[in-house]
Order: C-alpha cells, then structure tokens, then sequence
C-alpha cells in the first residue's frame, strides 16, 4: 500500500507581543521650605459673575492643593477686584475685597474657606452688590503692593509671586494705574507676574504680554532668555478651567518657587 502522506510540520505558537509598559507621569517638583509668598488676583467684574466666581474658587483650590503650603514654605493671598463708576454714582474708583491676608494662608484647609466665601462684586451675591463693577487691573496691581495684608507683611526672604485671573481688558481710565507700568512696578520690585487670560482675548492679546511678559528672563537652572511670558489661557471660559491648565498653572508656579 502508498506510504500515508507525511504529516505538516507544526508551526510553534507565536509569542503574544509584549505591550510596553507606559512610563510613569513625572510628578510635579514641590519645593517646601522654599519661602514664597504667593497673591491670587482675581477678577470680579460685570463681566465675570456669580456662577463664574465659584468655578474660580473651584480652580484655585485645584491649583493650590499642588503647592507646597506651609508656615516656612508658600504663603497664600486672596484678592478680588472690580471698581466703581457712573452707575454705581463714582468715578473710576477702584474696589478690592481682602478674601485671606498673606499671613493667614499658610494651610490648604484656611486658603479653602477664603474661596468658598468669595462673593462676586456684582448685584444678586450677597458681596459688595455694586451695580455695574469695572475691571481696574493696575489699581487692583497697586494694591497688593502696598496693603499691608499683601506683599509688604511678606517675609524678607521669601520669593514673590503675583497670579492675576482675569476676564477681560482693563477699562480704568486712570493712566497713572495703566496695567503694563504697574505690573512693571511689580517686577522692579523682584515680583514675578503671572496672568491667566479667560475667554477670547483676541485683540487684547498684547494686555496679557504687558501683565505676564518680562525682558532679560534670567534664572537659576535655565536658559537665558530675552523675554520670559508667564502667560496661560482658558480660551473657551470660566466653565473650562480644567485639569490641563490646573496641571500647566501648579507645574510652572513650583517651578519659580524651587528655582
């Protein structure tokens, strides 16, 4: 009889292909015992309002959980500002409401309360209830510069870091508190400025430079650089200030706090 045809050689089972194991997320560099005193600006304009204030508050606090607080490391200020005109019987005066001296802002759990019990400026809060609140950005500069809850309780040697949140471009009428002179003023005195621009700045795109946008940018573990900007944006609103601005805003605050 035929020999029985010979058997296929059996193919070995191919191995499954490894899936890479992903890299870990760097965590952010915190920096305690680096003594920074840090102020929170915070726009509270006719523009902004009471719904836009919480999701404010909401954010600062995600940002403020990534620092490094404490009573020999980063201290927390809170201001909110706005300003009086024609519809509130004034002329061009400027607002500002203390929400946690500089000294006080040394635990999350305090810095926390402060933003829960931020009311808008505006009408309808329960807050200053001012009928049409202007947006005075160099006045509201001047003031943590010299209020004695602000930068001057600061601690001698302690790095300064200025954050102003803000939705739109300044409509003070008082050029002796023109934005990009007191913001200037602020960094003539070894602050930092950082601005976090909301909504569409489209053609006031040059008023966020003038905040945040510093020449000479010289810094410890850097590259030199002719000009730094300590610029972010949240293009599409208050509702929109999520994790990738929270984790862009804390990474770049640690930053300056440990260089």
């Amino acid at each position: 009889p035929p020999s029985p045809p010979p058997r296929p050689t059996a193919q070995p089972t191919p191995l499954p292909t490894p899936v890479p194991t992903p890299a870990p997320t760097p965590q952010p560099t915190i920096c305690f015992k680096k003594p920074t005193d840090l102020i929170f600006l915070v726009d509270s304009s006719g523009s902004v309002g009471h719904k836009n204030v919480e999701y404010t508050a909401r954010f600062l606090k995600k940002v403020v959980k990534k620092l490094p607080l404490g009573a020999d490391s980063t201290h927390v200020g809170i201001v909110q500002f706005s300003g009086l005109d024609k519809y509130d019987n004034e002329d061009n005066k400027e607002h500002q409401t203390l929400e946690i001296r500089l000294s006080d802002g040394t635990k999350r759990k305090k810095v926390n309360k402060a933003l829960d019990n931020m009311k808008w400026h505006g009408k309808g809060d329960g807050g200053t209830e001012l009928r049409d609140p202007m947006t005075y950005t160099g006045e509201a500069i001047n003031y943590v510069l010299n209020n004695t809850n602000m930068f001057p309780s600061g601690r001698e040697d302690a790095k300064q870091i200025l954050v102003i949140i803000t939705d739109g471009q300044s409509n003070s009428k008082n050029e002796e508190f023109a934005i990009k002179k007191m913001a200037d003023k602020a960094r003539k005195e070894g602050i930092i400025v950082m601005a976090v621009g909301i909504g569409d700045f489209e053609g006031h795109k040059k008023e966020l430079r003038d905040l945040a946008c510093e020449k000479g940018c010289r810094r410890k573990g850097r590259k030199n650089k002719k000009t730094c900007c300590h610029v972010f944006k949240a293009k599409k609103g208050y509702a929109h200030l999520g994790k990738k601005l929270i984790n862009s805003l804390s990474k770049h605050t640690n930053e300056e706090i440990c260089t």
